[in-house]
């Protein structure tokens, strides 16, 4: 497999221009491209021989996504994600958002619901994703 990698101002620059065009209507797009990714990592994460959240911790971090991400009972807590940036007035996680809320549904045999409650973005030390898991 091949990898093409790109910075998090070019990640940064796609979104402003998705939201220049769509407004907030993109937010859903980029959360759809993180069930895409994410996807791809519960394979990964499988594949790897450890246990699941490890093997998943260990892929986000990997792939550039977080610096720390920990799973909790019904929260994820992540430093340094790659689509925080300072500039932001909102909440700007979504892809991340869609890769937990794959990897978390993988992980709970069913559906979950992921928020992003507080994010770096907005000047919090670090991103917090609540999920609920059964949720339709």
């Amino acid at each position: 497999m091949r990898f093409v990698k790109i910075s998090c101002m070019d990640m940064y620059k796609m979104r402003k221009l998705y939201e220049s065009l769509m407004s907030q209507a993109c937010h859903g797009l980029l959360f759809r491209e993180g069930l895409i990714l994410g996807a791809e990592y519960v394979d990964a994460a499988k594949a790897s021989g450890d246990e699941y959240l490890t093997a998943v911790r260990k892929v986000l971090e990997y792939r550039g996504w977080v610096q720390e991400v920990d799973f909790k009972k019904d929260r994820v807590i992540v430093k340094g994600s790659a689509e925080a940036h300072k500039e932001d007035e909102s909440e700007s996680c979504h892809r991340l958002r869609g890769i937990l809320q794959k990897v978390l549904e993988h992980h709970h045999g069913g559906r979950a619901k992921v928020s992003e409650i507080e994010c770096e973005s907005i000047g919090n030390k670090r991103c917090i994703f609540q999920y609920e898991t059964g949720v339709i």
